[in-house]
C-alpha cells in the first residue's frame, strides 16, 4: 500500500462526520492511494492513467489528508463540507478542480507543474498563483 511517510500529500479541511466525494487520476498504473481522516482509512488502488477513480469517504475528523502521486485531482461541489486545500505538497499535480466548495484558503504555492485550477464558486479573498509557471487555463470568479 501507500507509504504515506514519503508519499506526495493533498490536505482538505473538511466537516467531520460528513462525506466528502474526491476523483482522481495517479501517476502510472495500479498506484496505492491513501486517504486518512482521524481514525478512517481508505486504501485504493488506482488502476488506470486514463480514467478518474471516484471515492466518497467520511470524514472521521476535520482534515482529510489525501496520500499519493495523484496528477489530477477534483473535489468539486462538496459545498459547505470542503473549505480549505493545500495541494502544495504535491508538486506533480497538473490539474485541479476544486470549484462548488466553500473554500476560504487555497495553497498552490508549491504546484509548479499545474496547468488547470478550477476554483470559482468558493469564499477565496485571494489566491496566489505567482509560481505556478505552467498554468495555462485558471477559472475563478
Amino acid at each position: 500500500m501507500c507509504d504515506i511517510s514519503t508519499a506526495p500529500y493533498i490536505t482538505l479541511t473538511v466537516q467531520n462526520g460528513e462525506d466528502i466525494e474526491l476523483s482522481f487520476i495517479a501517476k502510472g498504473g495500479n498506484a496505492p492511494v491513501k486517504i486518512v481522516s482521524g481514525t478512517k482509512e481508505y486504501n485504493i488502488i488506482a488502476e488506470s492513467t486514463d480514467d478518474y477513480y471516484y471515492a466518497t469517504c467520511n470524514a472521521g475528523a476535520s482534515t482529510m489528508t489525501i496520500y499519493g502521486d495523484i496528477l489530477k485531482f477534483v473535489c468539486s461541489s462538496n459545498g459547505n463540507r470542503v473549505t480549505g486545500l493545500d495541494a502544495s505538497h504535491n508538486t506533480d499535480l497538473t490539474e485541479i478542480y476544486c470549484n462548488g466548495n466553500q473554500l476560504t484558503e487555497l495553497n498552490v504555492s508549491q504546484n509548479t507543474a499545474l496547468e488547470w485550477l478550477s476554483c470559482y464558486g468558493n469564499q477565496l479573498t485571494s489566491l496566489d498563483v505567482s509560481q505556478n509557471t505552467a498554468l495555462t487555463e485558471l477559472l475563478q470568479v
